[in-house]
This record gives structure tokens, C-alpha cells and sequence, in this order.
């Protein structure tokens, strides 16, 4: 389940919702996985994601990731604290598991950037692909960085 909460940043996404007039009470906050923040850069128009941030057990955020606009890229901030637990309890895989699917998704990603695979049909067609035919997507695909066609 996923929603959508307009904050600047992680930490004052717990602080609007753990204050009027939401007031959720920061023991609940828990409950709450990720924090992944947008923002749109007003001169270029471009959207980027800002932070990723992690719930902890006291509902505070632990930042993951940061934006560096200067890059244009995602910086790794901080290490996880409750998310890989969680990932292992409920997949069942382990840490190394978990950071192997980790690095995949990020080349799928990293694919989807270098062959400007945008359009909605597309994106759904990799992802499925990676869901359903991991092998076929990563030999015929991104190891040859042919474009998968819909």
C-alpha cells in the first residue's frame, strides 16, 4: 500500500504527521516503510526523487538516500536499520539475497535510463519481464542493451 503526503523532506514528514491536524502518534509511525520524497527542479522542469528514508522503531527517519543535484544523482547516506530486517522476515531471503536483488533492480534501472524507456507501456513491459522472464530480459536484453520492444 502506498499513499501520497506533500513535505519538503523525510523528517518533516513525520513531523507534519505526528502533528495537528493529522496528529499520528509517532508509535505508529512504524508502520510506515519508506519515505521517498519528489521534487521538480522549477528551471528545468525536470522530477526527481529527493530522499528515500526508512521508519525507524522510535518513528524517526533514517535517511537513506540524497539527491545531489550538482551530479544529478542519488548518494547513499546512510546504512538501512529496519528495512532489510523486515525484507528478510516477510521474503524469507537473506541479507545477501536481498542485496543481489538489490543490484539487479538497479541494473534494470540503469537500463531503462541508457535506452530511454519512459513511456508507461514500456517501463511495464521491462518490469513484467523481470517478474516473469528474468533470464530472457538480462541475456537478450540488458547484456546487449537491445531495447525491449512492447
Amino acid at each position: 500500500m502506498y499513499a501520497t503526503f506533500h513535505a519538503n523532506d523525510a523528517r518533516e514528514t513525520i513531523i507534519r504527521l505526528t502533528n495537528p491536524p493529522v496528529s499520528v502518534p509517532k508509535t505508529m509511525m512504524p508502520a510506515i516503510s519508506l519515505i521517498i520524497v519528489q521534487f521538480r527542479n522549477r528551471r528545468s522542469g525536470l522530477r526527481r526523487t529527493f530522499q528515500i528514508a526508512e521508519t525507524t522503531q522510535t518513528g524517526d527517519a533514517n535517511l537513506l538516500y540524497q539527491y545531489n543535484a550538482k551530479r544529478d544523482e542519488m548518494e547513499k547516506v546512510n546504512d538501512s536499520v529496519t528495512l532489510i530486517e523486515s525484507l528478510k522476515i516477510y521474503t524469507g531471503s537473506s541479507k545477501e539475497d536481498i542485496e543481489e536483488m538489490i543490484k539487479e533492480k538497479i541494473s534494470v534501472l540503469n537500463y531503462m535510463v541508457r535506452n530511454d524507456i519512459t513511456a508507461i507501456e514500456e517501463v511495464g513491459r521491462v518490469i513484467a519481464m523481470y517478474y516473469t522472464d528474468k533470464e530472457t530480459l538480462f541475456s537478450n536484453y540488458i547484456s546487449r542493451n537491445r531495447k525491449v520492444t512492447i
